[in-house]
Formats: structure tokens, C-alpha cells, sequence
């Protein structure tokens, strides 16, 4: 199977595991764990890759990225990243650039499938189409979902209360995004910001669901 896999610029990742074209490493471990000896992590798409790095590798913008083959995947995380026991990079490919506005909108279209707050799902499509994606339009939505959320966690709707909180990380991603676009000198933070709270909402989001969301698709509508 072909599947791509981030390293930083010196071709390593944890614990300075060295990679290169024809590399091949094992996982030490017998379980079927992410983040632990059990399993070297990959993904299914280079998008994934990049939108997906806050929460994962975190390389950031001085990261390679490279095809990957594998036997079989031995273990999947909703489509978030995906698993196996033996992995080789093969080469290194072009790593796709994304910019705030679209991890911005990878963490609205996440939401938006598990999200069932109105009022939030309002502001979604509006930030969207760019009728309004203001601050203040944010903020509201955001206190929308944290209502959600309140009531979901007294109600012990694990599902409802993950997806609440799926939404509030997409807003908080539109409103990094807003503030990269206006504030030049806090772009860089604002950026980063926007990055790591994508990641969460598409995390969350699966999560909620319990399920694979079709995270290449919406990648690719989030970069159009």
C-alpha cells in the first residue's frame, strides 16, 4: 500500500529515527497502539499529511514529506492517520502548502458533519461563502456550541458533547484565520493557532461520528 509520511528536515522523526529513500523500520512493539513502539504512523493523503501535523508530528514548515509503502495497514484511526508494523520511504514528493484560510476551512467542513447546533451551523455557512466571518459572528457561535456542550456533558452524551467541541476548535481556527488577515505582525501566531485548532476539529469531529468522515474529500473541497 502507498501512503505518505512526514519527517523533519533532517529526514527524522521521534527519537531521531532516521529515514531516506529505500529506508525500512519495524515496529518493536506486538500491540496495536498509535504513539507507542506498537505501530510507525503514516497517512493516506499528502494533505492529510500537512493539515493533520499540528496535532500529530508537528514539523511544521520545515518538514519533508515522503511516499511510503506497507504491507497492510494494521490499524486505522478514523481515517486521522493510519498504522502498520513495517513502513519504507520510498522518496521524497512535493509537500502541499495550506494556507490559514483553508485550514480554517478543512475545521468548519469537519464540523459541519456532526455539528446539529443551528446556530453554529448558520455562522459555518456563512463564514463559508464569506458573508460574515467576523470576530463577533465567531464569538457567538462559539458560545452557541459551548452551550451544546454543557448540556450534552449533563445529559452524558459523550457524542453530541465531542461534536459541540468539534465546532468550538472550527471556530476558533475561523478566528485565527481572521486575525492572520488583519494583523500582519501577529500572523505568524495566528497562523499557528489556526493550525492546531483545525487539527482538533477534524479530530473531534471524527471522533464524535465514530467513524471514518471521508477526511481526503473534505481536504480537498477545503483547498478549492
Amino acid at each position: 500500500m502507498k501512503g505518505y509520511k512526514l519527517t523533519n528536515a533532517k529526514d527524522q522523526t521521534h527519537g531521531a529515527t532516521q529515514w531516506g529513500p529505500g529506508v525500512t523500520h519495524k515496529a518493536l512493539g506486538d500491540g496495536g497502539k498509535f504513539c507507542t513502539p506498537d505501530l510507525i504512523h503514516f497517512y493516506s493523503s499528502p494533505l492529510l499529511a500537512v493539515l493533520l501535523d499540528p496535532m500529530h508530528g508537528q514539523f511544521g514548515e520545515g518538514a519533508h514529506l515522503w511516499e511510503v509503502k506497507t504491507g497492510r495497514i494494521t490499524c486505522s484511526d478514523y481515517g486521522l492517520k493510519e498504522g502498520a508494523k513495517i513502513l519504507t520511504t520510498v522518496r521524497r514528493v512535493p509537500r502541499p502548502k495550506a494556507t490559514t484560510e483553508q485550514r480554517a476551512r478543512f475545521a468548519i467542513l469537519c464540523a459541519k458533519q456532526v455539528c446539529k447546533n443551528k446556530a453554529w451551523d448558520t455562522w459555518a455557512d456563512g463564514w463559508l461563502d464569506g458573508t460574515d466571518r467576523s470576530r463577533a459572528a465567531a464569538a457567538r457561535a462559539a458560545d452557541a456550541v459551548d452551550v451544546a456542550a454543557t448540556y450534552a456533558a449533563r445529559a452524558a452524551d459523550a457524542a453530541t458533547y465531542a461534536a459541540a467541541y468539534a465546532a468550538r476548535y472550527a471556530d476558533r481556527a475561523a478566528a485565527a484565520a481572521d486575525v492572520a488577515a488583519t494583523y500582519a505582525a501577529r500572523a505568524a501566531d495566528a497562523d499557528a493557532d489556526a493550525a492546531r485548532y483545525a487539527a482538533d476539529a477534524a479530530a473531534y469531529a471524527t471522533r464524535a461520528a465514530g467513524m471514518a468522515l471521508g477526511l481526503e474529500a473534505i481536504a480537498e473541497e477545503a483547498m478549492k
